[in-house]
């Protein structure tokens, strides 16, 4: 039986949200299946993921052209994604749910197909599980799509990174119509090219808020110079030096955790734990100011914390500013965001705070981001308040100045 030469997305996370839905978008066709039912159902019912703001609109528009198969109908799909996303619930790369679909997999993939990896996996892995192979097309697929604007990455890459044994596959040409550099590495090449793009971010962000420290011994912000630094090319206007009070969001902080644990290099090793180190402390600036407000908490103002996650547009709390926050502030304290509290989103373990109309007197509101209508309603309230003090925690906001009326 001649093999469908069509692509299968088989694993419906975010990851393969994305790819099913702007695969279809780009190529007017795209299949899917997922092991996990529930799973797969709630994607055929338009419930994916928040995290991308117009994923929902294109699934909407597109979903028409992809076609759900059950697992018997694998076998007929020359090319299949594994599209999983890593489990991020702690600082490691976690592949047993990737391991369990490969080996599933493995059962139903036919003789020459091309099984692509789009889930991030430690270095070896890939050679690992092609050893089990026989007659089947292992590639590694570097995913460098970014939470939020993964639908305009994926659609308009800068770049894609494939790890192949065999680098002259029909498989590739697909990939042209992307227009866009396409490199084909061995599968440990491609499996640390994924990492050290993550260590780098890492450090440019470290060194952004080692930048800021130094800054502010003469009494200004990192954010009033790094506009300067981005003009030199050798830097960039895309690069990460943005001061923060930490990266957040798990996938930086998982890959350095990784490199520690097996890296041989005692040196870097130890400029990797100096990156943790300083991103961990970042979170003191927001409570030293805090303490400078409430001459170390003793007075009655009510602190109301707005947006929880680790950015704008995300459901996810993984090491967010929020969290260290919570874990560090030693008194009661609320907190809102729209995103979690119209329920869109459920998570047992957090108490959100409803606000009322008195809520905004004599209250110190720490502002991370919200919603451009959310953002309208308190600008108005906390202008006819009193005694209000708001606290903008982004650091590279226009005129940055840490106590500021929005």
């Amino acid at each position: 039986m001649k093999l469908k030469n069509e692509f299968l997305f088989v694993g419906l996370s975010h990851i393969g949200q994305v790819f099913s839905i702007c695969w279809a978008k780009k190529f007017g066709k795209a299949s899917i299946f997922d092991f996990d039912t529930k799973r797969l159902n709630n994607f055929k019912n338009c419930k994916v993921t928040n995290q991308e703001p117009s994923l929902k609109k294109l699934h909407k528009k597109f979903f028409k052209r992809i076609k759900t198969i059950n697992l018997n109908e694998i076998r007929n799909y020359q090319n299949v994604f594994l599209s999983l996303d890593t489990d991020l619930s702690k600082n490691s790369i976690n592949t047993k749910e990737i391991e369990r679909s490969l080996t599933k997999l493995f059962k139903h993939v036919k003789k020459n197909a091309n099984l692509i990896l789009v889930s991030q996996v430690p270095p070896g892995f890939t050679r690992r599980f092609n050893k089990k192979l026989k007659n089947i097309n292992l590639i590694y697929m570097v995913d460098t799509l970014e939470m939020g604007t993964a639908v305009e990455k994926f659609l308009k890459p800068e770049m894609i990174i494939f790890g192949s044994n065999d680098k002259k596959l029909k498989v590739f040409k697909y990939f042209k119509k992307f227009n866009c550099p396409i490199f084909i590495k061995d599968y440990e090449q491609a499996e640390i090219i994924k990492i050290l793009i993550n260590i780098y971010l890492a450090s440019s962000v470290s060194f952004a808020n080692f930048a800021d420290y130094f800054c502010k011994n003469y009494n200004f912000n990192f954010s009033s110079i790094k506009d300067v630094l981005k003009t030199d090319k050798r830097i960039g206007k895309y690069s990460y030096i943005n001061s923060s009070l930490g990266f957040s969001g798990g996938h930086l902080e998982r890959d350095i955790d990784y490199v520690i644990k097996y890296s041989k290099v005692k040196l870097f090793k130890k400029s990797l734990r100096n990156f943790l180190e300083l991103n961990s402390k970042r979170i003191n600036i927001l409570l030293d100011s805090l303490k400078k407000i409430t001459k170390n908490f003793k007075i009655s103002k009510k602190i109301i914390y707005l947006g929880i996650s680790y950015k704008k547009n995300s459901f996810s709390l993984k090491n967010s500013i929020f969290l260290k926050f919570k874990k560090s502030f030693n008194r009661k304290f609320f907190y809102y965001d729209s995103f979690y509290s119209n329920k869109l989103i459920s998570n047992k373990k957090l108490k959100f705070f409803h606000i009322k109309k008195n809520d905004f007197d004599n209250s110190i509101f720490i502002y991370n981001y919200l919603s451009d209508e959310d953002l309208s309603f308190f600008k108005k309230k906390v202008k006819l308040s009193k005694n209000v003090d708001v606290i903008n925690i982004d650091l590279n906001a226009p005129k940055f100045n840490f106590l500021s009326i929005f």
